[in-house]
């Protein structure tokens, strides 16, 4: 099939934190020339550090029962924004996408009565998961993370929580029927990750599934 006929990727990167995943994201788009899609997660960890702050108050308090009512919404709005950027870019590689949210989403509120929101996520993240030309996975790195992100959200550092969240993560994958995965290991270097994701694009481009 000739380059110029093919779709412009749409590419998703996931992982936990510290894997690499901003910029595995910024080299894969300017390879490609597509658009690279921020994590666009501030809000979420800003009302997320609000709600624990409040999390000595009793579940009925009205100022815990209004933070995690916002906590909740910040997640919904991440969803919509993301929908919005899909629809308005033919191809693009994503930092994050639905499969991490729900990740984050299930370990917040895992004890909490919304099985009707977690369903809803769910269904969300399977939509779109059919739009995708895959989805990439990064493998928790042992080392040592830094304490703070590019934009100044505390990143958690322990090895066993990075390694929980890629579990996590790649069980959620597998809820999206059909969707191709590609796993990258924390030793490679982006160019060699780079070479795989677009190796990997190319075979499947080539094989489109029935």
């Amino acid at each position: 099939m000739a380059e110029s006929s093919r779709r412009a990727p749409r590419i998703v990167v996931s992982g936990p934190v510290g894997a690499g995943k901003t910029t595995l994201v910024n080299a894969l788009a300017a390879r490609l020339g597509v658009v690279a899609l921020e994590e666009g997660v501030v809000e979420i960890f800003s009302r997320l550090h609000a709600w624990r702050a409040l999390r000595g108050k009793p579940r009925d308090d009205l100022q815990r029962r209004q933070a995690t009512s916002r906590l909740a919404q910040a997640f919904f709005d991440w969803g919509a924004k993301r929908a919005q950027a899909y629809h308005a870019h033919q191809g693009f590689v994503a930092d994050r996408w639905e499969a991490d949210l729900l990740e984050l989403w299930l370990k917040v509120f895992s004890d909490f009565d919304c099985d009707q929101q977690t369903r809803r996520l769910l269904r969300d993240m399977r939509i779109k998961a059919r739009t995708l030309s895959c989805a990439v996975l990064l493998a928790p790195s042992e080392r040592a993370v830094e304490t703070y992100n590019e934009v100044g959200l505390r990143r958690r550092q322990t090895f066993t929580l990075t390694f929980l969240s890629a579990l996590v993560t790649d069980g959620l994958l597998r809820q999206c029927p059909g969707l191709r995965v590609i796993t990258l290991e924390p030793e490679s270097s982006v160019e060699q990750r780079v070479e795989r994701v677009l190796a990997f694009v190319d075979e499947q481009s080539s094989h489109p599934s029935e």
